[in-house]
């Protein structure tokens, strides 16, 4: 039997202005506080970390970034550090996450980077794996997956091996979530 509590995470993505957040928030702590055996983290836009974390206060519910910079501080314009997080009041962030890869050009290293910067200012990374719709395509999902795991795993206190918590998140399906996006007509599925 695992010891694993699940976790369910909501990506806001870039929804709502601060004062909806922060309604949102308070709208989900009502609906969950008698929630047990599950996790629940939310990350919303970073401009509205401040109302969320106000709203939440005295739940249990984790407040989640959806993406840092691997640099502590610098010129790196539009850019949030792991410390900037931790200050606003998040326990996660979202790191590799298909839109990033697809849109931002994030890779492996990059995601790696951002995995060491997150586990380095003790934030919990919510490290997304997947594969793009050629590689499912190609019957490579689980090579592909099992690589990006094992790319990424950690060494703990004792030499015992460490992940981040790790979401299923492929490219594929992100294009075919959104009926409006401009690659939609990609989508074989619908």
């Amino acid at each position: 039997m695992s010891n694993r509590i699940p976790l369910i995470a909501g990506n806001w993505k870039m929804h709502k202005t601060g004062s909806q957040a922060g309604e949102a928030a308070s709208q989900l702590k009502r609906l969950v506080e008698k929630a047990t055996d599950v996790e629940v983290m939310i990350a919303p836009t970073h401009t509205a970390l401040y109302q969320v974390v106000q709203a939440l206060k005295g739940s249990a519910i984790a407040l989640g970034a959806q993406n840092l910079y691997w640099e502590k501080q610098g010129a790196f314009t539009g850019e949030i550090s792991s410390e900037m997080l931790v200050d606003a009041g998040c326990s996660h962030v979202i790191i590799g996450h298909s839109e990033r890869r697809q849109f931002f050009g994030e890779t492996d290293a990059t995601v790696n980077r951002k995995i060491q910067a997150a586990l380095s200012a003790s934030l919990i990374p919510v490290f997304c794996i997947g594969e793009t719709e050629a590689e499912r395509e190609a019957g490579e999902t689980f090579s592909v997956l099992d690589k990006q795991v094992h790319r990424h795993q950690r060494t703990g206190p004792g030499g015992s091996s460490v992940y981040p918590v790790t979401a299923r998140n492929t490219v594929w399906e992100a294009v075919c979530q959104c009926r409006s996006h401009p690659l939609r007509r990609k989508c074989k599925t619908g």
